[in-house]
């Protein structure tokens, strides 16, 4: 049997809740009152040995802002900051009075601040003196309180706090300070345990030397597995105490691991009273980087929640025309039918794919609206360092989502334009991660392309498509991606057979401007799909009935792309799709004299291009996105 405890860090009371589900915060109906501004900050549901925190507000957890759930772990602690409240959640199968015993050495009148480039916890100061050095701390500090036998929170979460009126005296006893952490293990510090038996001054913390480690070194020591933070350019983990910072100064460039092109990355040990690092030079820096990679992290990255959305497809599929007309769209959509603020997060780092979209939407000509092919290793792929070598990468591309006049902060949506070839059995190494992003993907969206599927190509009725002509007929190579797909997540994940993801995942069935007729014909169906959407809000109901409709026709012809899509997730919807709205034509590229199919731009009008992303973001932040 398991057990829930929860300290409030500011009264220094401490609950053992038994009941299966239970609110907290700050309001008559809590069923555990905490203090904090009035309002419900969460519930907490205790079921099969699992304990559940399912937020009503935004709130920090391990030094980062979220509107996610999470599991708790057995045997670990979480220090949440919400609604100007602190508290500490502990979930195990400790015995109540033996647990009882541990909350009593929580000590709420000590606490501890870190971040990195520093060798050791500072302290203990009172709420009251750590309050006071906060505003000379760097934003990415990290605090703790004496006792806590795990969990750390940002220090934005503790100066939200109303300490001034709760904070107690000084201690009367000695606090020695926790052991020396290092900067990989700063999200889960090891607080001291042991009290001391009598009252004695207290005394100044040992300042422990610095290790005798070059900065560029620290990179191996970071568990790149464990923490808050997903790099969107290499995929692995790290937490905030980990980040680096990239030197201002113009002598400064030249990185260990990067080249001399690349200006250096540091850990940071000085900081300026705006919180923003200081290189060795003396200049502030506003750029903060992964420290796996090195690669520059978005805006904001370390304070905004990341949403990665995988989009997989065969080679020449249309997944470029996807994105680009997709970027183009949600601007517009977001904003009508959604209230939502779709906006460039990283403008430098997403100028490829803005120029590639307006070149699309502004063209005259077919050849200037013309997308080449993306390469393996072309323009919108990088080179970054990735567990001790350079790969070739796609490159992110983050776009902000936000609800005007709201107090919901920011999301970060990133998505990638691969080369269809990194899907292909085999590709996959750590030689070649191209496409290794679909295993951490809160998103993953499947594009099929109808027109290269010969069982689809019976029921177009449409032949003046130079797509449908037998000379431009592609090798049909979906059935084979999506099955990498699904033991590429297998491995990575080291899933057991039949475990299923809960990750939303859409099946596009592309180019529908030449096949959803049929879905009007007595064999089709003989009516057209619903809308998904009315008055700003997702038709949940209706977006079934599209799905179960598009997926009896996708088994009645591609019948494997449903079965091993549905053994992938457990939450599967399917789209029709169209990325230009209307059939491409052929022309004559003046350039290499050379015959091609592109966009007619005079006709290009994208279909239900929005509604496969906005019902995964419904699903993953229904407060963004809201369902009838």
């Amino acid at each position: 049997m398991n057990y829930l405890y929860i300290f409030d860090c500011v009264t220094g009371r401490h609950r053992h809740v038994t009941q299966p589900s239970v609110s907290i915060g700050n309001a008559p109906d809590a069923g555990v009152q905490l203090s904090m501004k009035p309002g419900i900050a969460a519930i907490l549901m205790v079921k099969n040995d699992t304990c559940v925190y399912y937020p009503k507000q935004e709130y920090m957890r391990d030094g980062a802002a979220t509107m996610s759930s999470f599991e708790l772990e057995n045997g670990r602690g979480y220090l949440i900051g919400v609604n100007g409240g602190l508290f500490h959640l502990y979930y195990s199968s400790t015995l109540p009075d033996q647990q009882i015993q541990v909350c009593g050495k929580y000590n709420n009148k000590a606490w501890y601040y870190y971040y990195a480039g520093m060798t050791n916890w500072q302290g203990p100061f009172t709420p009251a003196e750590l309050s006071d050095k906060a505003k000379n701390l760097p934003p990415t500090a990290l605090v703790t309180m004496h006792g806590l036998p795990g969990g750390a929170c940002a220090l934005q979460a503790f100066s939200r706090v109303s300490w001034q009126e709760n904070a107690m005296p000084n201690p009367a006893v000695v606090v020695p300070p926790p052991a020396p952490v290092m900067p990989a293990q700063v999200a889960m510090p090891a607080a001291p345990q042991v009290m001391p038996q009598s009252p004695q001054p207290v005394v100044a913390p040992t300042v422990h030397a610095a290790p005798a480690v070059e900065p560029e070194e620290l990179v191996s020591m970071v568990d790149d597995q464990q923490g808050t933070h997903l790099c969107p350019s290499c995929w692995l983990r790290f937490n905030t105490g980990d980040v680096m910072s990239i030197a201002s100064h113009p002598s400064l460039m030249g990185d260990a691991v990067l080249g001399p092109d690349a200006m250096k990355r540091f850990h940071a040990k000085r900081f300026n009273t705006k919180g923003q690092a200081i290189d060795e030079k003396g200049m502030p820096c506003t750029q903060l980087a992964c420290p796996h990679c090195r690669h520059k992290l978005p805006p904001r990255f370390l304070e905004i929640e990341t949403l990665i959305f995988s989009i997989i497809g065969a080679p020449a599929s249309g997944k470029s025309y996807y994105l680009a007309s997709f970027i183009h769209e949600m601007a517009y959509v977001g904003s009508k039918g959604f209230n939502l603020a779709w906006r460039d997060a990283d403008p430098t780092g997403n100028a490829q794919l803005n120029e590639v979209s307006t070149r699309l939407f502004s063209s005259a000509t077919p050849q200037q609206a013309y997308l080449t092919k993306t390469d393996l290793e072309g323009a919108l792929y990088e080179e970054f360092h990735r567990r001790g070598r350079m790969v070739k990468l796609p490159k992110p591309f983050v776009y902000n989502l936000s609800v005007p006049n709201s107090t919901l902060p920011p999301v970060s949506v990133v998505f990638y334009d691969n080369a269809g070839e990194h899907f292909e059995p085999g590709r996959s190494s750590d030689d070649s991660p191209g496409a290794m992003h679909v295993s951490v993907a809160s998103g993953i969206i499947f594009l099929f392309d109808p027109t290269t599927s010969k069982s689809f190509r019976r029921i177009i009725t449409q032949h003046d498509d130079p797509q449908l002509k037998t000379e431009a007929h592609r090798i049909d190579q979906q059935t084979q991606i999506m099955a990498e797909t699904e033991a590429r997540i297998a491995e990575l994940l080291n899933h057991r057979a039949g475990e299923l993801l809960d990750t939303p995942f859409s099946v596009l069935i592309g180019k529908c401007d030449l096949w959803e007729s049929y879905l009007s014909t007595p064999e089709g169906g003989g009516e057209p799909l619903l809308p998904v959407s009315e008055n700003g809000k997702i038709i949940q109901a209706n977006v079934k009935a599209n799905s179960d409709r598009l997926r009896a026709l996708m088994m009645s012809l591609e019948p494997s792309i449903c079965t091993t899509a549905e053994s992938i997730s457990s939450n599967v919807r399917y789209f029709a799709v169209s990325q230009l709205g209307a059939p491409p034509i052929t022309f004559e590229d003046a350039a290499s004299g050379v015959t091609r199919i592109g966009p007619d731009p005079a006709r290009i009008a994208p279909r239900h291009m929005c509604d496969p992303t906005l019902w995964m973001l419904s699903e993953l932040m229904p407060g963004y996105v809201e369902s009838v």
